[in-house]
């Protein structure tokens, strides 16, 4: 059984509950949302000097986590209709250092997270989704965060769900999971 807190009752309660609402096997509290990229990054194996794709039209946050993780932040171009992360740009972007991939889902708007999911996977790349902005929102009937390794939720005060600050990951992977 899963756990990341063992005398933490509620903890555990919340973090049981958002896996079930996000339909994802696992969930992880954070004290904030980009904790929870910086936790992605290092639990998935991005090292120091590796490259890490990320779009400029977000938060800072998005390329402070890759910092942090003393990563360097690759910045792929957006969709001037959607002003997501271009699939087409990640692709041009990817060398041989390319270790992740952060999409953000901008304004209640998914990425193309199938398309990017399958790059990520024909290339080895790590897929985080920091999904902050689309909370609980659906891409072809499923929810986001079922189309990468990780999916990043933040509880900032100005997002859907505020708590002033917090933030939780979510995984299918037992071994991501337990890294993180």
């Amino acid at each position: 059984e899963f756990r990341t807190s063992k005398n933490s009752k509620y903890n555990n309660l919340f973090e049981e509950r958002l896996a079930e609402i996000f339909q994802t096997k696992y969930a992880i509290g954070q004290v904030n949302g980009t904790t929870t990229m910086h936790t992605a990054l290092a639990a998935g194996g991005v090292k120091e000097g590796d490259e890490v794709i990320v779009t400029p039209l977000t938060m800072s946050s998005t390329s402070l986590c890759v910092l942090h993780n003393n990563s360097i932040p690759v910045f792929a171009d957006v969709n001037p209709k959607t002003f997501n992360i271009d699939p087409q740009s990640i692709k041009d972007c990817i060398t041989e250092k390319t270790k992740a991939v952060i999409t953000v889902s901008l304004y209640g708007l998914p990425t193309d997270c199938e398309e990017i999911y399958n790059i990520c996977q024909e290339n080895n790349i790590l897929l985080i989704e920091d999904n902050a902005e689309c909370f609980m929102s659906l891409y072809k009937g499923k929810p986001l965060g079922t189309y990468c390794d990780f999916a990043s939720y933040s509880f900032q005060a100005s997002k859907h769900i505020t708590c002033g600050e917090g933030g939780a990951l979510t995984t299918n992977s037992l071994d991501l999971a337990n890294e993180a």
